[in-house]
């Protein structure tokens, strides 16, 4: 019994990790052992202790980016569109990471999208005094002017 134990819990501990097998030589090889990798934490907050801003605010930011589509200017398409995106922990905002939530019409979605992507650097959000992923959402209102 005292040697099956061991065995056991090696034989688990053995499962859990990464055989690699690298060539040293020519006709040599080694196995390497590799430990789990640590993924990086990802997590994305919705809520957290200290937002993340950013100078002006997200509205202005969209207003020095955005541009009305043409084909939905001369069409009078107007609506809102709500896009939701996450800030980084760097205060960026990756640009695989901005999804329309409410769509208006394609080309307001489109040019929504766009235009969060240009935002500048942020201030990354905190929570308990660690910077984190924010998920953020933000209406983008399209209204021709008459």
């Amino acid at each position: 019994m005292k040697i099956f134990i061991p065995a056991l819990i090696s034989a688990f501990l053995l499962s859990q990790t990464d055989f690699k097998e690298q060539k040293i030589t020519k006709h040599t090889s080694i196995i390497r052992l590799d430990t789990p990798k640590i993924r990086d934490n990802s997590k994305i907050f919705d809520k957290v202790d200290t937002p993340a801003t950013l100078e002006g605010g997200i509205t202005r930011a969209i207003q020095n980016n955005i541009r009305y589509p043409n084909a939905a200017m001369r069409s009078g398409i107007e609506g809102t569109v709500v896009v939701s995106f996450i800030v980084d922990r760097d205060g960026s905002v990756p640009k695989d990471c901005v999804k329309v939530v409410t769509s208006a019409h394609p080309f307001l979605d489109n040019e929504s999208v766009r235009a969060v992507r240009l935002s500048p650097k942020w201030t990354p959000a905190k929570n308990k005094g660690i910077v984190v992923r924010q998920r953020l959402q933000t209406p983008v209102m399209f209204k021709i002017s008459r």
